[in-house]
């Protein structure tokens, strides 16, 4: 859990029973039964939802808000890796899921420390992750450095596509729901979706070689 500026406002990232894990605004009166029962009785809406069937295992959470915009980095178990949410000033969220770092192993806990940066833990360390603010040294993710295409799509994509290629927040990706032509998929993955929380990848550095390697990855069986 973490506080937003707001001393009566608590985050959290919530495992869900079966998928729907979330980032939410802990409401008074909502009842949230995992791991006893599947049932969860929530009054307001989730910031960030994964879906019924994708589980991310998220395991830690930082907020910061600044001139009406609220940043939102949360950590997940299973796909080792530190994402990053942006809300608006009327709490809508702006572009996609963005990953900030990919761990070495499953992420135990994280949040974010009085300087500025992440920090988080593994069965073995500690770590500190550079981000904008940041007062000390560590590394940072690069899309350029996934020398497996399976470990990119994970990385990037199974936040909003889920872990096996599912759908969640983005649409199904298993081989039987491509029924386009490459290009389409390509250019969707470079450029973006517009009103959708599909990003541009281009702007992320992912090059035509890589988009056209994740379709191809896509276009197999999970």
């Amino acid at each position: 859990m973490d506080c937003t500026t707001d001393p009566n406002e608590v985050m959290a990232a919530d495992n869900g029973f079966i998928g729907q894990d979330q980032i939410r605004l802990v409401t008074a009166g909502s009842n949230h039964e995992w791991p006893l029962s599947g049932d969860r009785v929530a009054l307001t809406p989730p910031l960030y939802d994964t879906g019924p069937t994708s589980a991310l295992a998220p395991t830690g959470l930082g907020v910061r808000v600044e001139d009406g915009t609220m940043e939102v980095w949360f950590s997940s178990f299973h796909l080792k890796a530190i994402y990053r949410l942006l809300f608006d000033d009327a709490g809508e969220q702006v572009d996609g899921v963005e990953l900030i770092h990919l761990a070495g192993g499953p992420i135990l806990s994280m949040t974010d420390g009085p300087d500025g940066c992440l920090y988080f833990t593994t069965s073995d360390a500690v770590w500190r992750v550079r981000q904008d603010g940041c007062t000390g040294p560590a590394e940072t993710a690069d899309l350029g450095t996934f020398q497996d295409t399976g470990d990119l799509f994970k990385a990037n994509c199974a936040a909003c596509h889920g872990f096996q290629r599912e759908g969640g927040v983005g649409p199904t990706l298993v081989p039987e729901a491509l029924s386009q032509p490459d290009d389409y998929y390509v250019d969707r993955i470079l450029d973006g979706v517009s009103r959708t929380a599909m990003p541009s990848w281009r702007e992320a550095g992912l090059t035509e070689d890589q988009a056209r390697a994740l379709v191809d990855y896509l276009r197999t069986e999970p």
